[in-house]
């Protein structure tokens, strides 16, 4: 791989989101109860490259050395309306899977950390947010995997796939940007022969942020 190409690798394209306010749903006892009103939800999806490129060489017996480094940042905003207790659609089209985060308690405090679900590239999830009037609103985020039993039907060579919900919750203050889903991905390539030896090194990072407010 040359400088060029490498460069090229860390420099993805701007990432879209698409975003979709979900039909009306059953009404339940605790959807009653809340406001009225509408939230506007926003969704940030921030993308940075960083990459690094060290060559020595050895020319007529002479060595020489060069240093290049790469920096790369995009921003992509979306909003949506949505009624108090309904939920919207997000689509992410990243290149890489994204991790969802989970808020837990622990000794009295609120940590925000990596839970187990993915968000598979070219998904996305939805969001339900829920605000009771508070300075804070309740998110729900959920996604779509895709099981497949062990053993096949009767009748079938290979058991259909079946989608099942998962997500987690969390508590997000009105207003403020809040990191919901991230991920990162490192690139470490070397190479070494008689002529000299070339190391390439990177990290992508990648951010799905969200902010709600009251309307």
């Amino acid at each position: 791989m040359n400088r060029k190409q490498f460069f090229t690798l860390m420099c993805f394209w701007p990432l879209a989101l698409v975003i979709h306010a979900q039909p009306a749903i059953n009404s339940g006892a605790l959807e009653s109860t809340l406001p009225m009103r509408n939230l506007m939800i926003e969704v940030r999806q921030l993308q940075s490259d960083q990459g690094r490129q060290a060559t020595l060489g050895v020319e007529q017996g002479r060595i020489s050395g060069a240093l290049e480094q790469g920096r790369n940042s995009t921003a992509t905003v979306q909003q949506v309306l949505v009624l108090n207790g309904r939920p919207a659609r997000i689509a992410v089209q990243a290149q890489t899977p994204l991790r969802l985060l989970q808020q837990v308690l622990r000794g009295g405090q609120v940590l925000t950390l990596q839970s187990t679900v993915l968000i598979e590239a070219g998904t996305g999830f939805s969001a339900l947010p829920r605000w009771n009037g508070a300075q804070q609103v309740d998110v729900e985020l959920n996604t779509q995997q895709a099981l497949r039993p062990l053993f096949p039907p009767p009748g079938m060579a290979v058991a259909p796939t079946a989608q099942a919900s998962v997500g987690s919750n969390m508590v997000l203050p009105l207003g403020e940007w809040v990191t919901v889903a991230e991920s990162e991905q490192s690139l470490d390539n070397s190479r070494a022969d008689l002529r000299g030896a070339d190391t390439q090194t990177g990290v992508s990072r990648t951010e799905v942020q969200l902010r709600i407010s009251v309307r």
